[in-house]
C-alpha cells in the first residue's frame, strides 16, 4: 500500500465523518426547533387551561348567586302564598259567621261552595239589587236550587 492509497482511504474515511458530523448538526437543529415548537404548545395548552379554570370558577359563582336567587324566590313565594291562604282561611271564617244559617247548612252539605256565596255577594254589591238577600241572589245566579234552598230553611227552622 502506497502513500496514495492510504491518501485516498484517508479522504473517504474524512467524508464519512463530516458527513456524519452534518447529518448530526441538522438532527440536533430538528430537535432544538422540535423542542421550542412543544414548548409554545406547552405555553399555549396552559394558557388555554388557565382560561378555562377561570371561566369555570366564574360560571360556579354564577351557579351559586342563581341558586340562591331562585331559593329567596322560592321562600317569598311560599311565604306569598301562606300570606294568601290565611287571608283566605280568615275571609271564609268571617264569612261563614256571617252567613244565615241556611247557607251555612247548604254549604255544609256541599251543595254550594266558599265561591258561589262570594259571587252571589259581588252580584249584590255592584248591581242595584237593595233588599235582596244573599239567599236570591244565589238562587238568581242559578248556584242553587229554590227546592233546595227551601229545604234548607225549613230544616234550620225545625232544628
Amino acid at each position: 500500500m502506497d502513500a496514495w492509497d492510504l491518501l485516498i482511504y484517508l479522504m473517504i474515511f474524512l467524508a464519512a465523518v463530516v458527513g456524519t458530523a452534518l447529518a448530526y448538526a441538522r438532527m440536533l437543529d430538528w430537535k432544538k426547533r422540535n423542542i421550542k415548537l412543544l414548548e409554545q404548545r406547552l405555553a399555549e395548552t396552559q394558557k388555554h387551561y388557565n382560561e378555562l379554570t377561570k371561566e369555570v370558577g366564574d360560571l360556579k359563582l354564577k351557579k351559586n348567586r342563581l341558586r340562591s336567587e331562585l331559593q329567596d324566590r322560592k321562600k317569598v313565594q311560599d311565604m306569598n302564598s301562606e300570606t294568601r291562604q290565611k287571608e283566605q282561611e280568615h275571609d271564609q271564617e268571617w264569612a261563614e259567621d256571617q252567613l244565615p244559617e241556611s247557607l251555612s247548612y247548604l254549604l255544609n252539605k256541599g251543595i254550594v261552595e266558599h265561591k258561589h256565596i262570594e259571587k252571589a255577594r259581588q252580584y249584590l254589591e255592584k248591581g242595584d239589587n237593595a233588599g235582596l238577600a244573599v239567599e236570591d241572589a244565589m238562587v238568581l245566579l242559578g248556584f242553587v236550587q229554590p227546592e233546595d234552598l227551601r229545604k234548607a230553611k225549613k230544616k234550620v227552622q225545625k232544628d
